[in-house]
C-alpha cells in the first residue's frame, strides 16, 4: 500500500467538523457474566464423522463427479455434505455435495460432486463422513448479563443502539465442523472457550473478555473455510416497532491481544478477522490480520513485503449475507504498521456513512492503533474520497469510496471483537479488555 494510505499519523487526520465525543457505551466486562444461550441452532448434516467407509480405489481429483461404493450401508441424502478422507493420511480428500445414493436397492453405491480436494495419487481406504453428527447444535449464542461494576452502564438495548432482545449483546458460537453435544456453555466449552480474565495493562488492573478456539482432535471438514467462528456481537433489532434507526457514526475502541499469528496463520488459510460491520442487507465493512502470499509479495503497493509477512486487511463490499455478492468497493492491504502479538494494544475503529449509495465523498472508514510502547496512534487505514482518489492513481485500480449500500439499509451486526478465519485446525486465542463506544472521532 502506498505511503499516503498506510503512514498518514494522528497529525495527519483533518479534525474539522468533529465534536467532542460522547461516551455510548463502556465495559471493562467487571460485573458481566454469559447467560443462558438464547438461539439453538440446529443439525446440519445427517451423519457422524467417518460414520462410512470404501475401498474402491480412486484417483484424488478437483471437481467432477466421484461414484464409489460404501462397505456399510449408511443413508446419505441428495445435498449432504460430505468429505471423503484418505485413512492412511488426513491430506489427501475430496469433498462436496451429495447428488445420488443408493439409487439401486442394497448396490451402497455414493455419488458426490468434488467441490474441494487435497493431496494427489490414487487412494482405496476411505473414510467418508458429513459435516455435523445427528442432533448435535452449531451455533450458540450466549448473552452478556448483568450491569459493569465499572461504569454503571446497563446492556446497550436502548438508543442507539436497540440490541435485540433475542441475541442482543453478547458472544455467538459458530462450530460447523462437528457441532456442540449441548447448546450451553458446558457444550461450547469442548471446542471453544468463553471466558472472563483478569489482566493488567499499563498498570491497571481490568478484566479481559477471552475468546479462544481449541485444536481439534480429527480432521473431517478442513478445507471449506470458515467452519469455527466466536463473534463477541450486537445484532440490533431489525423488528423494532418504528424501526431500526441508522448508526451514521460509531467509534470502537478497545485493548486487543492476540496470539503469535506469524505460526498460525499460512499463505493458503492466511486470514483472520477480528471486526466486522454489517448491515441488514447490502454492506459491509471486514478487518482482517493476513499473511502475505507470494501475490502480494508481487504487488508494487504492498512495497515490497516478504511472503510470508504477517499484516493487515480492509475488505468494504456489499456482502451482508442478504444480495448477490457484487464486485467488492475496495481492499487495501497494509504489511508496514506490525501486528503485536501477545501484548494489548489500543485497538480503533471508526465509521461515518454517507448519504446515500450514489455519495463517494462524505464517507470515511478509519483504523488505528496505539501500538506497545508508544503514545500517539499509527492509522492503519484512513478509507475517505482523498486517499481512495490518491490509491487509485497511484496503482491504477478502480476502488470507490462507498460507504453506503445500494438499499440505504442501516447497521444491524457490529461484530466488534471476534476470531472468523479459515484456521480449523489451529488453536487460536484472542482477548478484548477496556471496550468503548463513542459517537465521534475525537476524545
Amino acid at each position: 500500500m502506498s505511503a499516503l494510505v498506510s503512514r498518514r499519523s494522528q497529525r495527519n487526520i483533518p479534525r474539522t467538523g468533529y465534536k467532542l465525543a460522547n461516551l455510548l457505551y463502556a465495559t471493562n466486562w467487571k460485573g458481566l457474566s454469559v447467560a443462558s444461550p438464547t438461539l439453538v441452532g440446529g443439525a446440519k448434516a445427517t451423519r457422524y464423522p467417518n460414520a462410512a467407509t470404501s475401498l474402491t480405489p480412486y484417483l484424488i481429483k478437483s471437481s467432477g463427479t466421484v461414484t464409489v461404493t460404501l462397505v456399510a450401508d449408511v443413508a446419505f441424502e441428495a445435498d449432504d455434505y460430505i468429505q471423503m478422507v484418505d485413512a492412511a493420511d488426513s491430506a489427501n480428500y475430496m469433498e462436496g455435495n451429495v447428488t445420488e445414493y443408493n439409487t439401486v436397492p442394497g448396490s451402497k453405491i455414493l455419488k458426490f460432486n468434488v467441490q474441494h480436494s487435497g493431496g494427489s495419487d490414487t487412494k482405496s481406504d476411505w473414510k467418508i463422513g458429513g459435516t455435523i453428527p445427528v442432533g448435535r447444535n452449531y451455533t450458540c449464542s450466549l448473552k452478556f448479563a448483568g450491569e459493569d461494576a465499572e461504569t454503571g452502564f446497563a446492556l446497550p438495548t436502548g438508543a442507539p443502539f436497540y440490541a435485540s432482545e433475542n441475541t442482543g449483546f453478547g458472544v455467538q458460537d459458530i462450530n460447523w465442523m462437528d457441532g456442540y453435544p449441548t447448546n450451553d456453555t458446558a457444550g461450547v466449552a469442548t471446542s471453544i472457550g468463553t471466558t472472563f480474565e483478569s489482566v493488567v495493562i499499563n498498570d491497571v488492573i481490568t478484566t479481559a473478555f477471552v475468546l479462544e478456539q481449541k485444536k481439534p482432535v480429527a480432521k473431517l471438514d478442513s478445507v471449506v473455510g470458515y467452519k469455527k467462528q466466536q463473534w463477541a456481537m450486537m445484532q440490533r433489532d431489525q423488528n423494532r416497532v418504528g424501526g431500526l434507526p441508522d448508526i451514521p457514526k460509531l467509534r470502537i475502541k478497545y485493548k486487543l491481544w492476540v496470539n503469535d499469528l506469524s505460526t498460525k496463520l499460512s499463505v493458503t488459510n492466511r486470514r483472520v478477522n477480528p471486526l466486522e460491520m454489517k448491515t441488514i442487507t447490502d454492506f459491509r465493512y471486514a478487518v482482517s490480520f493476513i499473511k502475505a502470499n507470494a501475490a502480494d509479495a508481487a504487488d508494487p503497493a504492498n512495497g515490497g513485503v516478504l511472503e510470508g509477512t504477517v499484516g493487515w486487511e480492509l475488505l468494504v463490499d456489499n456482502k451482508a449475507n442478504s444480495l448477490p455478492v457484487a464486485p467488492e468497493f475496495l481492499r487495501w492491504k497494509n504489511f508496514t504498521v506490525p501486528v503485536p502479538y501477545e501484548q494489548f494494544f489500543t485497538f480503533e475503529t471508526y465509521w461515518q456513512r454517507s448519504a446515500s449509495y450514489a455519495d463517494e465523498t462524505t464517507g470515511r472508514f478509519l483504523l488505528r492503533v496505539i501500538l506497545p510502547g508508544e503514545t500517539e496512534y499509527t492509522t492503519v487505514f484512513d478509507m475517505n474520497a482523498e486517499t481512495v482518489s490518491a490509491y487509485n492513481l497511484a496503482w491504477g485500480t478502480s476502488y470507490v469510496n462507498r460507504h453506503m449500500g445500494i438499499e440505504g439499509s442501516p447497521v444491524h451486526r457490529i461484530f466488534f471483537f471476534g476470531i472468523y478465519g479459515k484456521f480449523e485446525w489451529v488453536a487460536m486465542k484472542f482477548k478484548c479488555a477496556m471496550l468503548k463506544f463513542l459517537d465521534s472521532l475525537i476524545d
